[in-house]
């Protein structure tokens, strides 16, 4: 969130995915809305002149450290942003200070350049936004905030690219948050928790950004979920090696901890039904063949599992959190034979969401386009893992950024020609050669109860 007053709200919205291409791809738009009306806001409602202020975007790109670095036509792209091409659009929104306007990866730039990010501050540009969106008593809308309810607010958020002294290129987003609320020794002492998690694992980062050394963390977030009087908020960071550093905490809205009977309870789930319902929630992360590996192998496996399943590790104690959905997830170590001793891995119990919708979200792997099958005016699409079919038809919604999606085609037609552009097939002039589908393709589905497929809201390769 960038701001929320009874002015503005604005959010961004950040998609990740990765095609089995020589890079990952992260891109993010930006919503800014009037308060009172609800309208969505165009950049030209909160400008005074709109001319002039493209004309110093263009000066502050100009001005960057890494310009000479920017493809040669991006005066045409934003020529097309902000004037010529509908279908195209500028990347900003309202901050409590000003507007902040960026580029993705690949828009003014190649990805080794990053993200380009840029503020106007309304003390700096008075004269180009509309100064009444930041008069300096504007009340503060009648939110959770204003009731002294348990939330998150941002403690840090620093994103950027650079490059370091060895010619190596690199994007970092760093967002830990701040429990805000009421003036408790609990929220006190998360904070100062979360307080701990930057001085070990973020301000190294920043150090090594300004002297240009390379980095061993590239990603921090979080996310606060309010449901049913509980605040759960969730830390991600991401290192190198592929590993991933979990942390959650539940609390009241009067300040104070829930513990994790408290947590499963809003689920109908006592202790012990929690850890059968955990046990079997993780059980198929662990599942393996025998057949596939030799004697040796197929022996460490076996007791790398039944170690993942054990009482010690899988108990009425592990960390849980309320997800997105309202459904109930938790982490949990998956022990591993090569590389660390083990991985902590987010999990879910199944049919514990309370989407307002009535969706559930599932993550399927389709494997093989046999597993697409066109029917009459729609095609069933089969996850391979464990045969459940689902429906998609011109009434699926797409989301902005999955492959081969860019000029908002019908549905049908969209996955049509992600059939027919496979990400092993051949580079050709067509603009969607080698951007369809892959064997390893996790389509993410929000569906209804009938197996219907209402969103598809992402698709990522799995590694």
């Amino acid at each position: 969130m960038a701001r929320a007053d009874a002015a503005c709200f604005s959010f961004y919205k950040t998609t990740d995915s990765w095609y089995g291409g020589a890079h990952p791809f992260a891109y993010q738009v930006g919503f800014s809305i009037d308060s009172t009306s609800g309208k969505v806001l165009e950049l030209e409602d909160v400008l005074t002149d709109y001319d002039a202020f493209y004309e110093e975007v263009i000066r502050a790109l100009e001005e960057q450290e890494n310009s000479d670095y920017f493809f040669e036509d991006w005066k045409d792209t934003l020529q097309a942003e902000f004037y010529d091409d509908p279908s195209q659009q500028v990347n900003w929104v309202l901050t409590r200070d000003g507007i902040s306007v960026w580029f993705n990866q690949y828009e003014i730039a190649p990805y080794a350049a990053g993200p380009v990010y840029l503020d106007f501050p309304v003390q700096g540009y008075g004269n180009l936004i509309r100064e009444e969106l930041f008069a300096g008593e504007i009340p503060e809308a009648e939110d959770m905030h204003a009731k002294k309810a348990v939330y998150a607010e941002d403690l840090l958020s620093e994103q950027g690219s650079y490059e370091d002294s060895v010619g190596n290129y690199y994007y970092y987003s760093y967002r830990l948050p701040e429990i805000t609320g009421p003036d408790t020794e609990d929220i006190r002492k998360i904070n100062a928790e979360i307080e701990e998690l930057r001085k070990d694992y973020i301000d190294s980062q920043l150090q090594a950004v300004r002297e240009k050394l390379s980095l061993d963390v590239f990603e921090a977030g979080y996310s606060c979920v309010v449901w049913n009087g509980i605040t759960s908020v969730m830390v991600r960071i991401y290192m190198e090696g592929d590993y991933t550093l979990y942390r959650c905490w539940n609390l009241r809205q009067d300040g104070t901890e829930a513990d994790n009977a408290d947590v499963t309870a809003l689920f109908g789930l006592t202790p012990e039904s929690f850890v059968e319902a955990a046990h079997d929630a993780v059980e198929p992360a662990v599942d393996f063949d025998p057949d596939w590996f030799d004697k040796s192998v197929s022996e460490e496996m076996q007791s790398i599992r039944e170690k993942t399943l054990s009482k010690d590790n899988i108990n009425a104690s592990l960390p849980v959190y309320i997800t997105q959905d309202r459904g109930l997830g938790f982490i949990c170590r998956v022990y591993s034979i090569a590389g660390a001793d083990y991985y902590e891995n987010l999990f879910e119990i199944p049919d514990t969401e309370h989407r307002p919708d009535g969706l559930t979200r599932v993550n399927i792997n389709p494997q093989t386009q046999d597993n697409f099958s066109l029917k009459d005016g729609y095609y069933e699409i089969t996850n391979n893992a464990d045969g459940a079919k689902y429906r998609f038809d011109d009434n699926t919604v797409l989301v902005e950024g999955i492959p081969c999606y860019d000029d908002g085609c019908d549905a049908m037609t969209w996955l049509e020609r992600y059939l027919d552009h496979p990400a092993y097939g051949e580079f050709t002039d067509d603009p969607y050669s080698i951007s369809g589908f892959a064997p390893g393709d996790i389509m993410t589905l929000l569906v209804g109860k009938d197996g219907h497929i209402a969103v598809l809201e992402s698709i990522g390769y799995w590694d």
